[in-house]
């Protein structure tokens, strides 16, 4: 079993700003994130989209957003993130919460958003669930396709970002959209027409990823394909707990002044924290991190032996 002090279950933008206040704090912590890269939704939906009203920049990346709140995060010698992992039980043992019998911690707060996060797997097509780093889901690092020869599925604000960054560095782009017209921003649409390395290819369904790298669809066969990234989305997944279940339809409810549910030493922050008036945003989730971090500080001194 790992000990610390802190679970965060979760690594968006509320729970990365919470293992930032434990390391203020003194509080050793490990962030449960159940996605291969940080961010939440904010990097998963608005990775290269414009965020506004973040604190010291008129505006942002959401890639940028979770950049800097990682290496704020990680700042701490006793912080450690933890990617592609999902949790399934919560338990209490003695004073300690102990999560999957293998975190354990005397504090969780739960920082999960609308759901645990999982890229949309497209099931009709025939070798899109290959494991071996060929199909992506998303871009985390725009320099992995230097040079590269790249599909990009999709019809959306998402798959346009992805296909005009990557033409920065990739040597050609392919745009598949089963659709005959794109549902992004007329700019990105321009955009897109005017990239030499980009080709457009609409009305067009994949049909199979094949294991010698070609991309079958029911118009054409594309080859000598480095990497497909599918920008379908994602779906999100509500937290079910084996043990000590604190959801309530997808969120917990907290008191708005420690952020502490109805169980001792187990907190929410951000968008799967509810009470009366709750507001969402990145600046209330920073705003409950802060405070929750709080309460457990002051929990702690409460609990520390007189000298």
């Amino acid at each position: 079993m790992q000990k610390t002090d802190v679970v965060i279950v979760g690594g968006g933008p509320a729970g990365l700003y919470a293992a930032y206040c434990c390391g203020m704090a003194g509080l050793e912590c490990v962030v449960l994130e159940s996605l291969s890269l940080p961010g939440g939704q904010c990097a998963a939906y608005y990775g290269d989209r414009l965020i506004y009203g973040v604190p010291t920049a008129v505006s942002m990346k959401g890639r940028d957003v979770t950049a800097k709140l990682v290496e704020q995060a990680l700042s701490f010698p006793t912080t450690s993130i933890v990617y592609d992992y999902r949790i399934s039980s919560l338990k209490q043992i003695n004073d300690d919460l102990v999560i999957n019998d293998y975190y354990v911690g005397k504090f969780i707060i739960f920082a999960t958003g609308a759901g645990v996060m999982r890229p949309s797997v497209p099931n009709n097509i025939v070798g899109a669930d290959r494991s071996d780093g060929f199909v992506k889901y998303y871009c985390k690092n725009i320099n992995d396709y230097a040079g590269k020869n790249v599909v990009v599925a999709g019809g959306g604000d998402s798959a346009a970002d992805c296909a005009i960054n990557l033409s920065t560095v990739a040597k050609n782009i392919t745009l598949i959209h089963r659709r005959d017209s794109l549902s992004c921003t007329q700019f990105k649409i321009k955009t897109i027409y005017d990239t030499k390395n980009i080709t457009l290819l609409l009305n067009t369904r994949i049909q199979s990823v094949a294991e010698d790298n070609k991309i079958v669809t029911d118009n054409c066969v594309i080859e000598h394909v480095n990497n497909i990234i599918f920008c379908y989305g994602f779906s999100t997944e509500q937290c079910v707990l084996d043990g000590i279940n604190v959801f309530t339809n997808g969120s917990i409810c907290v008191d708005p002044d420690t952020m502490q549910s109805s169980v001792n030493n187990i907190f929410a922050v951000g968008d799967v924290a509810t009470y009366n008036k709750k507001k969402k945003g990145l600046l209330y989730g920073f705003s409950e991190a802060d405070k929750a971090v709080r309460t457990i500080s002051d929990i702690l001194s409460c609990q520390a032996p007189s000298s």
